[in-house]
């Protein structure tokens, strides 16, 4: 048996009694309201749900879930493997590159000791002999308490890669097609790249070095430049006719909006039914269902339209001033996202683009 159908042998043990029996107490389960357009169940305040929700509304989409629970995680089925090409990575000639394992203090060592071994008992990574090595670095996420992914460095990898041709969407076209609705769901994919596989001729490229030893990844791990289009690409063609029409997608990210309730759950269980078909699994606890408003790549959609998210402006105010052409860029960019909301905009900033506008320009350069 093949390593794809061995991995999906793994997990396709569903669904669970774990997840079936949190469902179906959800379905009786008492709410409890905090946020004042959402409001969760008492069993399992995961399932986040808008407050604007008639009681049988709120359960119609509840009884959907039920339905779908085969596409949440839980102990015996913690991430999906989709079910697509496995993913090839093309180094063209380019002669193995390998560094050194970074030195890191104690703390760091056992938090890298403990990723190793939960990737290595969800099948997502294994040991390896390969010639290619790249140092591991430690990433912060935005959780309560403070946790961390562990990520390979592949800077050096990604000067060999040869990225794929592929369009990624315009994030003003995606808002465009989401405001105005009544209902918002945004569904959030569980480690949306490390559900794709990636052939085995391809894996030695993505080792890893460490104190501990060195692993090479089986699946799409974080910080190769080719993810994100390629990921974008395979959810896409997943999608099909659905795309833009039922789902709006941005990498592992989907929102769904409709006028109407009926409209919405009709929706909601063709993309649930999608996203089974291609045996992904779904983040529960970043998603949100059936809400009044929603938070889409930093912005707010709700029925009258886009806005700003209200914790945006203080980043934007509490920017530091630009003194490098770098920083420059950096801060045009920050500002170049906001531009809908700004009249004018390139007449404004044109100034500062010709600051870096000449080819004689370096990175470094002081701008006054």
């Amino acid at each position: 048996m093949n390593d794809h159908a061995t991995l999906h042998e793994k997990w396709d043990k569903r669904p669970s009694a774990e997840v079936a029996s949190l469902l179906t107490h959800c379905i009786a389960g008492n709410l409890v309201e905090n946020d004042p357009d959402q409001r969760t169940d008492a069993v399992d305040p995961d399932l986040v749900f808008g407050k604007h929700l008639e009681p049988n509304q709120f359960f119609a989409i509840k009884a959907l879930l039920r339905e779908h629970m085969d596409l949440f995680p839980s102990a015996e089925h913690p991430i999906g493997v989709a079910n697509v090409e496995p993913l090839r990575i093309d180094t063209a000639n380019a002669k193995p590159i390998w560094q050194p394992a970074r030195r890191m203090p104690q703390k760091e060592r056992e938090i890298i000791s403990a990723e190793i071994k939960k990737l290595i008992d969800q099948g997502l990574i294994e040991p390896s002999r390969s010639p290619w090595a790249s140092p591991v670095v430690l990433v912060p996420k935005n959780t309560d308490p403070p946790s961390w992914r562990m990520c390979g460095d592949y800077r050096r990898l990604n000067t060999v890669v040869v990225e794929p041709k592929y369009c990624m969407l315009l994030i003003s076209d995606i808002l465009d097609s989401m405001g105005g609705g009544r209902y918002f769901t945004t569904i959030h994919l569980v480690q949306g790249y490390n559900q794709i596989l990636v052939h085995e001729d391809s894996r030695d490229k993505l080792s890893v070095i460490t104190e501990a030893g060195k692993f090479r990844y089986k699946v799409l791990p974080f910080g190769v430049n080719l993810a994100s289009s390629i990921f974008q690409q395979t959810m896409n063609t997943l999608s099909g006719d659905m795309l833009n029409r039922d789902v709006s997608i941005y990498v592992d990210d989907l929102a769904i909006n409709s006028t109407t309730f009926d409209e919405h759950l009709a929706k909601l269980r063709r993309v649930f039914q999608r996203l089974r078909e291609a045996n992904f699994t779904v983040n529960v606890k970043k998603s949100r269902f059936a809400m009044p408003s929603a938070k889409i790549l930093g912005f707010i959609v709700n029925e009258a339209g886009i806005s700003q998210d209200s914790a945006k402006p203080k980043a934007v105010r509490d920017y530091p001033k630009p003194v490098t052409v770098t920083e420059l860029r950096s801060f045009l960019g920050l500002f170049s996202f906001y531009r809908m909301f700004i009249d004018g905009f390139a007449r404004i900033a044109n100034p500062l683009t010709q600051m870096y506008a000449g080819s004689n320009v370096t990175k470094t350069q002081k701008l006054i």
